[in-house]
């Protein structure tokens, strides 16, 4: 029987069903490559997003803190800590014209400095004019009343929102250093130091004024005490012409009665 010639067999069939079921295989594979990729792709984004939340809060919280009590340092702080923030404000302002530019500045800095010095009035004309101005030309100003309602406000802490609201909008036009700078130049955030350092100097004054008194009052109820001993050690005298001897001499009672 001669031997069965698989070479000749595997000439003479169709292998094109092989090379299909190959190929289909390749395809499951490269279909399954892809679904991973883009598993991975939307779990990349998933977990940049959730980040980019976090940091939103986390951003937000923290001008929630410079809004009640605003300081330089606090500005400076918040865009260190979120520089990607600080620097979409920036951008921000940079889509403005020159002159538009040159406004937002002026407003801020007239404001932010007539707040802080507790001039009201003067810091809500400004805004007031500007709001005109803005509404003239056609410009949504939901910004400028709410900014214009904090600075008007008669609550103290509602105009303290107001002045960082100003300070940041001052942290995107010129950038957080000069801003912090505009602050410092206003005296923003010294006011409620000083206030702090005067209530702390007074405590301490007031301790040290009832440790004053404790004293004072020990040593009258000594006097008392030393003088009572005196009169009755003379009474003594007078009445036997000796007795029991004072702790005390004369000379010590008559100094420390001095």
């Amino acid at each position: 029987m001669d031997p069965i010639n698989y070479s000749g067999m595997l000439t003479q069939l169709d292998l094109s069903p092989l090379q299909r079921g190959f190929a289909l295989r390749d395809q499951r594979a490269a279909q399954t490559e892809a679904i991973a990729e883009r598993q991975q792709v939307r779990q990349l984004a998933q977990a940049k997003f959730t980040a980019e939340q976090e940091q939103d809060q986390a951003y937000r919280e923290a001008l929630t803190g410079f809004s009640a009590d605003p300081t330089p340092a606090a500005l400076l702080d918040i865009s260190a800590r979120f520089p990607e923030h600080s620097k979409a404000l920036q951008d921000g302002f940079k889509t403005y014209t020159s002159a538009q530019q040159r406004d937002i500045i002026g407003t801020a800095v007239n404001v932010l400095g007539a707040a802080t010095a507790g001039n009201t009035d003067l810091a809500a004309r400004t805004l007031t004019e500007r709001r005109d101005a803005l509404k003239r030309a056609g410009v949504d100003t939901t910004h400028t009343d709410a900014a214009l309602g904090l600075i008007k406000s008669d609550d103290p802490a509602k105009r303290k929102q107001g002045i960082a609201y100003m300070a940041t909008v001052l942290s995107g036009a010129v950038g957080p250093d000069d801003a912090a700078k505009i602050m410092e130049n206003f005296g923003v955030g010294l006011k409620a130091e000083n206030q702090a350092a005067d209530n702390a100097r007074a405590d301490r004054q007031a301790a040290e004024t009832a440790r004053h008194n404790r004293v004072v009052e020990g040593q009258g109820a000594a006097r008392v005490a030393l003088s009572r001993e005196a009169g009755a050690r003379a009474a003594a005298k007078a009445k036997s012409g000796g007795g029991k001897k004072s702790s005390f001499s004369d000379a010590q009672l008559d100094a420390l009665l001095q």
